[in-house]
């Protein structure tokens, strides 16, 4: 925030606006999961950030806009989060919502961008957005190969387990 704030200094507010709003969503969704409501803290942090993207995208010029890619990245967090349905399902909002700026700005209808985005503004808003996508790959691998851990011990131990019951079977015979 403090890098893109001096790249585009006319969207000062609106960066640290959404930066502190970002930090409030991960934290209550933190706090939530440290409950039993985990599900409900994802589900609200996903939804929280599609809000945040698209009244984003609707004031900074549409699918012009840098952070319209961030659809992407919430696509891939809900999917991490919530499952391949809701990442799907995300997806497909994110492409109506889309479609629905670009018939707004056909029609004249989308407001105007209160944002001049240059070149470096361009560049720091997407690669942004690709360390967040990068970070959600890397916590997805991680957790595939905590679970295929898991389920090699698991696999492990019911060996054994059949193993000292063929044994005690094969005594009891003798």
């Amino acid at each position: 925030a403090v890098i893109y704030s001096f790249a585009v200094p006319d969207a000062l507010f609106r960066t640290w606006l959404q930066s502190g709003f970002c930090i409030a969503v991960g934290l209550l969704a933190f706090r939530l999961s440290r409950t039993r409501h985990v599900r409900m803290a994802a589900v609200g942090m996903v939804a929280m950030y599609c809000m945040l993207i698209a009244v984003s995208t609707f004031t900074a010029g549409g699918v012009r806009a840098p952070g319209f890619i961030a659809f992407g990245a919430l696509t891939l967090l809900a999917g991490v989060l919530l499952g391949s349905p809701a990442g799907a399902l995300v997806a497909a909002l994110s492409i109506a919502f889309g479609g629905v700026l670009v018939w707004l700005d056909r029609t004249g209808a989308l407001p105007a961008s209160h944002v001049e985005h240059t070149s470096t503004s361009i560049w720091l808003a997407s690669s942004l957005i690709v360390v967040v996508i990068a970070t959600l790959q890397h916590l997805s691998v991680r957790m595939s190969r905590t679970n295929l851990a898991l389920a090699h011990a698991e696999n492990e131990r019911r060996r054994i387990a059949e193993r000292i019951a063929k044994l005690q079977n094969d005594l009891k015979e003798v």
